[in-house]
């Protein structure tokens, strides 16, 4: 066995890992305008955190983890409410996702009820 990284600490400061994913706690509500061709996601209240965004995702069908790929948008948290236009012809039934994801990347896939 390597013995060579047993001896004393030298580190001036402790390392510090951050591996927890902030978590979005709320409704999402989603409203289709037909003359507009845009739909509005509203989840209410934005979180004041310059080290936080949002994360937009749009899929065919409820899952219940997300797909990396389905995403339509990355937002600032500080927002309440984002508009997406819906390209003509592709009117179906979306369901979609928020997540916030701090500045490291951290951010929860597994969505639950």
């Amino acid at each position: 066995e390597d013995t060579r990284f047993l001896g004393s600490n030298t580190l001036i400061e402790p390392v510090i890992e951050d591996n927890k994913a902030p978590v979005f706690v709320g409704e999402l509500d989603a409203t289709f305008d037909v003359e507009t061709a845009k739909t509005t996601l509203d989840w209410e209240e934005g979180v004041n955190d310059e080290n936080l965004s949002i994360n937009i995702y749009r899929d065919e069908s409820e899952v219940d983890i997300i797909d990396p790929n389905s995403i339509v948008a990355t937002v600032d948290a500080s927002l309440s409410s984002f508009e997406i236009e819906v390209p003509q012809g592709e009117h179906r039934r979306s369901i979609y996702a928020i997540t916030l994801q701090d500045a490291l990347g951290n951010e929860l896939s597994q969505l639950t009820g």
